[in-house]
């Protein structure tokens, strides 16, 4: 065995930015009934906590392919108020104090520890009772890096969500998918960064296939859809659409990235990426022909449950080095909400229900290499 340290590169990652608040919700269960716990309901059962800084420490050892590690979860410089239902109080430097029927306390810091089992092949996270996480963003391992692929991690997933699809398959909830194109010891995020209105959004447009398209068709097409997207491909800084055609079934796939990145995936995952989990399709007119116009939505299945991805990347900015350690991924929210932007091996480890911040970024960024 050795220490995960010495794998990783890394022995603790800060979550945040230097004097920026955090207000977090944590409860002491995730899911209750198949349904998200109402935490306004449960405050007996829940801590609220408010701190200057947020580091998340990770510590482990590992055996061939896998690592049994331990992950604090560390608030530095704040208060806390804990329902007496809550089990087993945080950890903290000062004393908790009944009032009323609350615990309350001031500290410098306030540590939750939590078990994880993460399989460096898969890149899945497991809980000490095998339920999966998430998959590991943190690092990618060098094996992975030595010839040009793909790989797909799921970076959050949102339970039960109020979704407006009708669709073949149920859907459970939905997903943020970070595709990464690794090559060469180098990590990119695919996609592009757009700017619409001064407002950066990192998109992987979704595909878009046109159905019942002749040969002698589809250059016109092709530039009657150049022209269409003109205001897109600018604020996107797109050069050239990419754009395949399939002759034998007449079709043309706008945004074809999803299904090349699907083909190089291995099936070695608890989850299984589906590049065309439903379609939305209607009829068109374009340059005077009528085709099919089917809007496809990506998603990944998981112990028979589905979930939808969502088509905006959330990361801003990420940054990996040489050996596969990420060094930086920021995140943008606008109502200062980051619940979902938190990466779900935190949220559903550490039962994270709501995560406030006064600012609008999230920055997890490496502390000490």
């Amino acid at each position: 065995m050795h220490e995960l340290e010495k794998v990783v590169n890394l022995s603790s990652l800060k979550v945040g930015i230097s004097d920026i608040n955090f207000l977090a919700f944590i409860h002491r269960d995730f899911l209750k009934n198949n349904k998200r716990i109402n935490i306004v309901n449960e405050s007996s059962k829940s801590c609220m906590v408010f701190s200057k800084d947020t580091m998340l420490i990770i510590n482990g050892l590992k055996d061939g392919d896998i690592v049994n590690a331990k992950l604090t979860l560390s608030f530095r410089d704040g208060i806390a108020k804990c329902g007496k239902e809550f089990n087993a109080l945080p950890k903290v430097d000062s004393r908790w104090v009944l009032r009323d029927d609350y615990y309350v306390t001031k500290f410098k810091y306030l540590n939750i520890t939590k078990p994880i089992v993460i399989n460096l092949r898969t890149l899945n996270v497991f809980n000490k009772n095998g339920g999966w996480l998430g998959d590991w963003i943190f690092h990618i391992p060098r094996s992975k890096l030595s010839r040009k692929s793909y790989e797909v991690l799921v970076y959050s997933i949102e339970e039960l969500m109020n979704l407006e699809f009708d669709t073949e398959k149920p859907l459970h909830g939905g997903v943020n998918l970070l595709y990464l194109e690794l090559y060469n010891n180098d990590i990119r995020l695919v996609g592009y960064s757009c700017n619409f209105s001064n407002n950066i959004v990192r998109i992987l447009q979704q595909p878009h296939e046109f159905i019942g398209v002749k040969n002698d068709e589809v250059l016109d097409l092709m530039d009657a859809i150049k022209s269409k997207m003109a205001e897109i491909m600018k604020a996107c800084n797109i050069s050239e659409l990419p754009m395949s055609y399939d002759e034998d079934q007449g079709k043309l796939i706008l945004f074809d990235i999803i299904y090349k990145i699907s083909s190089e995936l291995s099936d070695n995952k608890v989850w299984k990426f589906i590049p065309n989990l439903f379609s939305k399709c209607s009829t068109i007119h374009i340059n005077n022909h009528e085709l099919g116009h089917c809007q496809v939505y990506p998603g990944i299945s998981y112990s028979g449950k589905y979930y939808v991805a969502a088509p905006l990347l959330m990361s801003i900015d990420l940054s990996y080095n040489s050996d596969g350690v990420l060094q930086s991924l920021k995140l943008y929210s606008d109502l200062g909400f980051i619940y979902g932007y938190l990466p779900s091996v935190i949220s559903r480890e550490f039962n994270v229900f709501n995560v406030y911040m006064v600012k609008s970024w999230l920055h997890i960024k490496l502390v000490n290499p």
